[in-house]
């Protein structure tokens, strides 16, 4: 019924004409397109009703062998069915072929009730559930008089930053899967050292020990992968002289954290004014179990 091939420049209007009605106009795709076209890894595929694209989908190389499908859309103006199970069945079809494909992943928020069917009908696994914390900038006012120092990373610092977090709670509940905006990426020094790069990746010592970590990941909105803190001030001061100055000269809305619901962190961020869209425990992730849908 489809026919199933590359997403082209010359679809990018219409791409945009079905990302305007997501989300109610604040898709993420306009901001990303580019990004997928040129993708020399992955797919960025659409489905084609009569030579009209009616819906696409991206596959992604998160580290290699890992794949990640994500940005699911539909014109939600056609009556017409089963575009996603005509994309997703490319796709996997396409992975059976591959070589040293280790995982296949994918992520949905808690009441995509059409992605969730979608995605068990492709025999996926939840096999993670973390809850999305939101801060709008505007609304931060924490009173803070003490300053602490902050400093970027650099490469030198590499080994001192992997010992610190290795045990620290917040890292080990990521359980090496760190949410940049709404992906998951396997954990490793490489990802690491692209924070360092980027300037993204901030420390602080105390008598020359690293007793603070946390990283900045910017998407549309603002997100913290990392965040490892020895206590509430210097949380709430890295909040004040780093991100929130950092996201208001952005322009970000948004800055975002994904939790697992056992950290303490989650009073802390309360303090600071952080809450959920809806309800806690609303990001899944999903997985094929030992790839044996292929």
């Amino acid at each position: 019924m489809y026919e199933i091939r590359k997403i082209l420049a010359s679809d990018r209007k219409r791409v945009f004409e079905i990302s305007k009605d997501i989300w109610e106009g604040s898709d993420y795709i306009p901001q990303i397109f580019d990004e997928w076209l040129n993708d020399q890894d992955g797919l960025f595929l659409g489905a084609f009703y009569q030579n009209e694209l009616i819906g696409f989908q991206k596959l992604s190389f998160l580290s290699k062998g890992n794949a990640w499908l994500e940005g699911l859309r539909k014109d939600q103006k056609t009556s017409l069915r089963g575009v996603g199970q005509a994309l997703n069945s490319y796709f996997m079809d396409y992975l059976a072929h591959q070589e040293g494909i280790k995982s296949i992943r994918c992520a949905s928020y808690f009441d995509n009730l059409a992605s969730l069917r979608l995605i068990e009908k492709f025999g996926y696994r939840r096999v993670l559930t973390r809850s999305y914390k939101f801060l709008d900038p505007a609304e931060f006012n924490y009173d803070l008089r003490t300053n602490f120092s902050f400093t970027k990373a650099k490469e030198t610092d590499l080994a001192e930053i992997e010992s610190f977090l290795k045990g620290r709670k917040f890292f080990k509940s990521c359980n090496d899967l760190i949410n940049l905006s709404w992906k998951i990426y396997p954990y490793s020094k490489e990802l690491l050292l692209n924070f360092i790069n980027q300037g993204s990746l901030y420390l602080a010592r105390d008598e020359g020990r690293i007793n603070f970590v946390a990283s900045l990941f910017e998407l549309r909105e603002l997100y913290l992968p990392i965040l490892e803190y020895q206590d509430f001030e210097q949380l709430a001061a890295f909040f004040k002289q780093i991100v929130i100055p950092r996201a208001k000269n952005n322009g970000n809305s948004e800055i975002g954290i994904f939790l697992t619901e056992d950290l303490n962190i989650y009073n802390d961020l309360q303090e600071l004014g952080f809450k959920s869209y809806e309800q806690d425990n609303d990001f899944f992730l999903f997985e094929i179990p030992n790839l044996n849908i292929l």
